[in-house]
């Protein structure tokens, strides 16, 4: 008899730690569900990224930036940032931020000159050069590398870093604005060569490259292709 009752409060026991195991369970389970719902549709937000998607509704606000002061130069660089917000069907809204263009203001002379006539492509990086190729705040600026994107190359309806890249050359004041790569993948490094010229390192379809460029008129010097990797013998 009291056998009998040991074995009936031992099921009572485990059909208990059952149940509460099965309730955590399913608690568990309910809040990964809303995590994931809850990922999926927040709103998302995305640098440089510009959405060209003719078949999306897309809302998009243009604003101002932060100055950037060029040393050496009376000209000051205002970035020109496009908003976009906007959904799809399967990840909910997305909100992308990107670079459209730069202007360049000498509030002195009282003049304002944007670098691109449009505002249809995306400014992935620009960089300003001194004389020491490295970041000084005692150096002048003595020209602007960019990095552009100008078309949507690897047709996904977007205009981003994964696309072809057009590097581009600027005096510090915005003016002789110069494209002298076109069509490359990627921009490995550079280098200033004795204040004359700079020298560009850079991957196109698998094959790197070095380009010098002539830092008084953003003429190409010169352009030679990297050595291909060479498969030791067995």
């Amino acid at each position: 008899m009291e056998e009998s009752k040991l074995f009936k409060n031992i099921w009572r026991f485990n059909s208990i730690i059952i149940a509460v195991v099965g309730i955590l369970a399913v608690i568990v389970l309910v809040f990964a569900i809303y995590m994931i719902y809850k990922e999926t549709n927040r709103n998302r937000y995305r640098h440089e990224i510009v959405n060209i998607d003719s078949q999306t509704n897309i809302e998009e606000n243009f604003r101002l930036g932060k100055v950037e002061y060029v040393k050496g130069s009376q000209s000051v660089i205002v970035p020109l940032y496009s908003v976009q917000n906007f959904s799809l069907k399967y990840s909910g809204s997305k909100s992308t931020t990107s670079t459209r263009n730069l202007l360049f203001s000498n509030m002195h002379s009282e003049t304002n000159k944007w670098l691109l006539p449009t505002n249809d492509f995306l400014i992935a990086s620009h960089r300003l050069i001194n004389e020491s190729n490295y970041y000084d705040r005692d150096k002048d600026i003595i020209t602007i590398l960019y990095q552009i994107v100008k078309n949507d190359t690897n047709n996904d309806s977007r205009l981003t870093n994964n696309d072809k890249l057009t590097v581009a050359f600027s005096e510090p004041t915005g003016n002789n604005y110069t494209e002298v790569i076109n069509n490359i993948d990627s921009v490995l490094g550079y280098d200033v060569l004795d204040k004359k010229a700079i020298a560009i390192m850079f991957n196109r379809d698998g094959q790197g490259y070095t380009v010098y460029i002539d830092i008084s008129n953003f003429a190409v010097k010169k352009e030679i292709a990297l050595p291909i990797t060479v498969n030791k013998p067995d």
